[in-house]
């Protein structure tokens, strides 16, 4: 199966109550959802980081960096055989295993709908009902704890887990044992304690407690192997477990009894397997801990629960106890007798509510993997990422003729924004009314409009601004605008300002970005053919009116529209600057329009060379917009008529040179018959 699509969500989740541990309260949950696309087929995974690195060191958004920079660029358009392998493909980012689990788990979930399975079967589960049991945060006074506890217990859950730190801890619990002496009860320390707490630790021992949890430091296992002989009471590691070699050392040094399997926490399904099978392997029980999910990543906990180990009750609960309104259906129910029904239905066993989950979505992020294409008798899949490190190489610091160093990178806060406002009226001189005003800048990135900048220290000396749209039912980056201040031109600023453009929107799993230039600004057209590799087939009359404020515009608003296949392997070798030594030149084909001595436009009155389906030549002027020439009115009429018959006529803009011609300084277009040109480049 091919890793196609990649959908990384932000959604806004309130619980029905707040939270406490020992070390955060929780009341609105930022829920990271993964959904994977492979042959039709849509797998759903959940990123269970917390909002702040108080249970362990990934948050919500080091998981979204870690999907957005690292791991879908390690997946996205790759071809496995089961989901197994989507570990081994991440391996080599050290760590983040939680952001590596929403990944993965999505498409174990696609493999078990493949096969027909139910998620649980293909992992080897052989449970049908799995005991349930309850978290219970900490709370303001014993007699709220025990009216919860009430509740839960009237519910079915089989086992109660209280949340305890120092001050809140043995006095609590004897008041629990006391209410409940026959209630299976476990404590959880979230890492409040030190060995020097040893004597209050010791003190939980005489309330039977099934366990307690993670005591010591959360990246600690010696210091709870000195632990557990001084207790009687069974320590259940948790936060030091990442990974099966975690777990095989906890067990060899007798740093615990009991080990809490949290998915997130250990990096998916695959590891999860192993610790479990070394775990059963050494005779000690495992059981599945929670970290407030929404019901996609409690029905990947149900599935796993599932295996065999699992002998104690989990912290999987019903939907109810935690939402209003769960984002599957049906939600997770516990029965009288404290236990759930583990799904046999392929895949997770439930459906995702999709217009539950758009309506809480607050950000997203979606990537396309490339189409195979055929080439002789190879398939070439081509990669929809530039690599990280020439993402990064294109955003170094980089030393300017003018003694600055000049960084691009995204726009942060109104105050660079209005430095754009004001960049606008300074390059094109255009009326206050004709900018993309601050106001507009502002909710446009904040829905994901790419708007970065060119900056010497903390002054903007460049700027591009673009927005997603769709062409042609496809999506594309449409980049509005692009300047660079006078005194910072011939500095390639430009060019990077695009390739940045480029490798943002690859992220996003754009292949297309389009734009507007005047094809009397050879400069603009050199950039846009000659560098980047743009295409065109479409040409613009009087795109923004005939008046416009700006003096670029004396003479119309004439545009070319062009769009950058910014994954094709034209503008891949152009952006490397791969153009060869053929190419310096401009093809010898027929001229519809030539400079005169004078610098005057010379059309070719011949229209069957219009017909003629080779490639013809079409000149202008060197640097020399429109606002500056004498022939400049003409310019713009034969070059309109020019353009608009080559293009009617089947032609394809596809390239521009700047020579020296008798004398003259000129710039060259090419056009191509269309069908000669690449569709993508």
């Amino acid at each position: 199966m091919r890793i196609e699509s990649i959908v990384l969500r932000e959604l806004k989740m309130r619980l029905k109550a707040p939270f406490e541990t020992s070390s955060e309260v929780t009341w609105d949950r930022r829920v990271l959802l993964v959904e994977v696309g492979v042959d039709g087929l849509l797998g759903w995974g959940e990123i269970t980081a917390a909002e702040d690195p108080f249970y362990n060191s990934e948050t919500t958004d080091t998981a979204w960096h870690m999907m957005k920079d690292f791991i879908v660029p390690s997946v996205l358009g790759k071809s496995i055989e089961s989901a197994a392998e989507i570990a081994n493909l991440l391996d080599p980012i050290r760590g983040h295993e939680m952001a590596k689990a929403g990944m993965e788990n999505a498409v174990w979930d696609i493999e078990a709908q493949q096969k027909g399975l139910s998620l649980a079967k293909l992992l080897g589960g052989t449970q049908q009902d799995i005991p349930a049991g309850v978290s219970i945060g900490i709370q303001d006074s014993i007699s709220t704890l025990l009216a919860k506890i009430e509740t839960e217990l009237r519910a079915g859950y089989q086992r109660i887990k209280l949340k305890i730190k120092p001050g809140k801890d043995v006095e609590i619990v004897a008041a629990v044992r006391r209410q409940y002496p026959g209630i299976k009860l476990t404590v959880d320390a979230n890492s409040a304690y030190r060995l020097e707490h040893l004597e209050q630790l010791k003190a939980l021992d005489q309330h039977d407690l099934m366990m307690i949890e993670q005591p010591l430091a959360w990246d600690d296992i010696y210091q709870h192997s000195l632990l557990q002989a001084r207790l009687r009471t069974p320590i259940c590691l948790d936060e030091c477990i990442h990974n099966p070699s975690h777990a095989e050392a906890a067990i060899k040094l007798k740093a615990c009894r009991i080990i809490n399997i949290k998915l997130g926490r250990v990096g998916g399904h695959t590891r999860a397997r192993q610790v479990h099978d070394l775990s059963v392997q050494h005779s000690i029980p495992v059981w599945c801990g929670g970290m407030l999910e929404s019901g996609i990543g409690r029905a990947h906990n149900i599935a796993m629960s599932a295996l065999a180990g699992f002998v104690l009750p989990g912290d999987v609960s019903a939907s109810r106890r935690y939402w209003d309104q769960d984002i599957i259906e049906p939600e997770v129910e516990v029965s009288a007798t404290g236990t759930i029904r583990v799904p046999t239905t392929p895949g997770l066993g439930y459906s995702v509510h999709r217009e539950r989950v758009d309506a809480l979505t607050v950000r997203q992020e979606r990537w396309l993997a490339s189409k195979s294409v055929k080439v002789g008798e190879q398939t070439e899949e081509p990669n929809c990422f530039v690599s990280t490190q020439e993402a990064r190489s294109q955003e170094h610091r980089t030393a300017t003729s003018v003694g600055g160093e000049i960084v691009i990178r995204d726009v942060q806060g109104i105050a660079e924004l209005e430095q754009i406002e004001a960049l606008e009226q300074e390059v094109w001189g255009v009326r206050e009314r004709d900018v993309v005003p601050v106001s507009l800048l502002i909710p446009a990135k904040e829905v994901g409009a790419l708007i970065l900048g060119a900056f010497d220290g903390a002054r903007l000396v460049g700027f591009a601004f673009g927005f997603l749209g769709r062409e042609g039912g496809d999506l594309t980056i449409h980049s509005h605008t692009l300047a660079v201040r006078t005194e910072y031109r011939d500095q390639n600023l430009g060019f990077r300002l695009k390739l940045a453009q480029r490798e943002r929107a690859l992220r996003f799993g754009v292949r297309q970005i389009t734009w507007t230039f005047d094809p009397l600004r050879s400069r603009n057209a050199y950039l846009n053919f000659a560098k980047l590799g743009v295409l065109c087939d479409t040409y613009k009359i009087d795109f923004y009116g005939v008046q416009s404020g700006s003096f670029l515009h004396e003479n119309g608003t004439d545009r070319l529209w062009v769009r950058w296949y910014i994954d094709s392997q034209r503008v891949r070798e152009r952006v490397s600057g791969d153009r060869d030594k053929e190419r310096l030149v401009p093809p010898t084909a027929p001229c519809i329009l030539w400079m005169g001595n004078d610098g005057e436009p010379c059309p070719c009155r011949d229209v069957g060379l219009f017909q003629t389906g080779s490639p013809l030549i079409l000149e202008i002027p060197i640097d020399c917009g429109t606002q500056q020439s004498k022939h400049g009115k003409a310019w713009r009429g034969e070059t309109r008529q020019a353009f608009t018959r080559a293009l009617r006529a089947g032609m394809v803009v596809a390239d521009f040179y700047r020579v020296r011609r008798d004398g003259l300084d000129v710039g060259t277009y090419v056009l191509s018959p269309r069908s000669e040109t690449p569709s993508e480049g």
